[in-house]
């Protein structure tokens, strides 16, 4: 009942820039930031589900960022040892074509109660890997855009300086183009 993506910042922290689901995780969740090296710690002590990193809630490094837990939500039964725990972390990791991690898909809440079986661990694999070409395509195209805006603010710069000779003209002129340019 709720997935969360979080993207990897430059300055090694994950960001929850989207949550789906229920409106209490999206308002607690959304723009948490996360050390890099706590998830990595998470990651450690996880069970390996294919593409997936399952740390059940009494494996949690003493580390770890308290987790958001829904309001009422209970474990199934204590005699299901499938249950799912309101503190069991489920993450999706997605790469980059070089290998380089952008992010991660997280859910909770499963409607079944449950951890997921085999065949709903394949989809949420399916699910983070689609995430992270959107994702990649995104920050691509963004990266080429950034390209073209600064090499148009160049071109301006350089038709203005061939322009006007006057070296306090040719300062005046460039200012505007310039500061676009730098944004």
């Amino acid at each position: 009942r709720v997935a969360a993506v979080s993207l990897l910042c430059p300055d090694d922290h994950l960001e929850v820039v989207a949550v789906g689901g229920d409106p209490g995780a999206r308002e607690a969740l959304v723009g948490r930031r996360t050390p890099l090296r706590m998830v990595e710690a998470e990651f450690a002590v996880a069970e390996r589900w294919g593409a997936l990193r399952f740390v059940p809630a009494d494996r949690l490094p003493s580390s770890a960022q308290p987790g958001w837990v829904a309001e009422g939500w209970e474990r199934a039964g204590d005699s299901d040892p499938d249950a799912w725990d309101p503190h069991d972390t489920l993450l999706a990791p997605f790469y980059d074509t070089g290998g380089d991690m952008l992010g991660l898909l997280s859910v909770d809440l499963p409607l079944s109660g449950r951890r997921p079986d085999e065949v709903q661990q394949g989809l949420l694999e399916v699910f983070a890997n689609q995430a992270g070409i959107a994702i990649n395509g995104a920050q691509q195209r963004f990266a080429l855009a950034e390209q073209v805006r600064l090499a148009a603010a160049v071109q301006k710069v350089a038709r203005i300086s061939q322009k006007v000779l006057e070296p306090a003209a040719v300062v005046d002129a460039v200012v505007d183009p310039v500061r676009a340019g730098l944004s």
